[in-house]
């Protein structure tokens, strides 16, 4: 947000193409070698490669760095540059146009790329024992940091989406509408409300829950469910926040404190 507030006078192509040039071109430090524990490997690991990165500041104190600060900006900036679409007055023929070819193009990309398996993500697809293996190792791009053909295989199936959503109507729509209008406060709102049920449940089978000694992990030994199960809360905590998300949006529409605009 910092680099973007530094590139806000700038006009939206220059930050567009900004952001493409990050998305397209950080992956070729995946090709370069930097002596460790040297203030370059440092200061690539902060901008471009940390992947919840620790750096002991003396003492008991420690610097901790969950995303990789470059490629995350890459995606910001892109996105920046898609809103200008959004703005009254532009064309909502030529806005799916764009959506719609930018989107496939992405997804046309991550195809190609993945096949040469060469460029664009750290860890290369291999063959399985079997085709569903092999299909899922072909899909496995990194997302710390975010790789090209991660940000290609997410962001172009959004993009076509987002090309064909001013065309959903009704109940549906209202509903994503809802959770659209708050996306920071949902951020927030889902990860607080996964953690106190994955604590609630830790509880509730009564196990002892052991810190391992990083700051915002821990781990209860024992505790696990079986992967569908995954797929029961992921909708549960969605239904959940419904109402949150639809109070917050409500007050946000009717309140002007400075923070609002912050989640």
């Amino acid at each position: 947000m910092i680099i973007l507030a530094l590139l806000i006078r700038a006009p939206v192509k220059v930050i567009g193409a900004i952001g493409l040039l990050i998305i397209f071109g950080h992956n070729l430090l995946d090709y370069v070698q930097i002596p460790q524990h040297t203030l370059t490997a440092n200061l690539v690991t902060i901008f471009f490669t940390a992947v919840a990165a620790f750096f002991p500041m003396g003492g008991d104190r420690v610097l901790v760095e969950l995303y990789a600060i470059i490629p995350w900006t890459g995606a910001m900036l892109l996105g920046y540059a898609f809103g200008s679409l959004f703005k009254a007055g532009f064309s909502a023929q030529r806005r799916q146009k764009v959506l719609l070819l930018s989107g496939l193009s992405f997804c046309l990309l991550f195809i190609v790329l993945r096949l040469i398996n060469h460029y664009g993500d750290q860890s290369p697809w291999a063959v399985q024992r079997n085709a569903a293996h092999t299909f899922i190792s072909f899909l496995n791009a990194s997302k710390q940091p975010p790789s090209l053909l991660f940000l290609c295989m997410t962001l172009g199936p959004m993009l076509i989406f987002l090309s064909f959503a001013e065309e959903l109507k009704g109940r549906f729509a209202s509903i994503c509408e809802v959770y659209g209008n708050v996306p920071y406060f949902y951020f927030i709102a889902h990860l607080t409300t996964i953690r106190i049920i994955n604590v609630s449940l830790v509880m509730v089978r009564g196990l002892p829950i052991k810190f391992n000694g990083f700051p915002l992990v821990w781990q209860a030994e024992g505790f696990g469910y079986p992967f569908w199960s995954v797929f029961l809360f992921w909708p549960l905590v969605v239904i959940v926040l419904y109402f949150p998300c639809k109070w917050y949006g409500s007050y946000k529409r009717t309140h002007k404190q400075w923070w609002l605009s912050y989640i």
